[in-house]
């Protein structure tokens, strides 16, 4: 196999990684809407800190490599997360 097929290879299990990451965060956020509903109902605030660090835990806990990257598209996932549960 040559260079250039090994990267046209690859490159398309990118794109399939790609599609389930963006599929899965499609589904995060539509809880995330829901969740933001349930919490205007009951007068909660959005910005829940306990919950923020329960979910870097659990970045910790599952991640067997690239922590540190993870943890920063997490940051940005979680800020987003809030601007939709406004």
């Amino acid at each position: 196999m040559g260079n250039l097929s090994k990267i046209k290879k690859l490159r398309s299990l990118i794109d399939k990684t790609d599609k389930t990451i963006i599929k899965n965060l499609e589904k995060r956020f539509d809880i995330v809407k829901k969740l933001g509903k349930v919490k205007k109902n009951l007068r909660l605030n959005i910005v829940d800190k306990k919950r923020e660090k329960e979910v870097f835990k659990n970045i910790k806990k599952y991640s067997q490599k690239y922590k540190k990257e993870i943890e920063e598209i997490y940051k940005k996932i979680i800020e987003n997360s809030k601007k939709l549960q406004r």
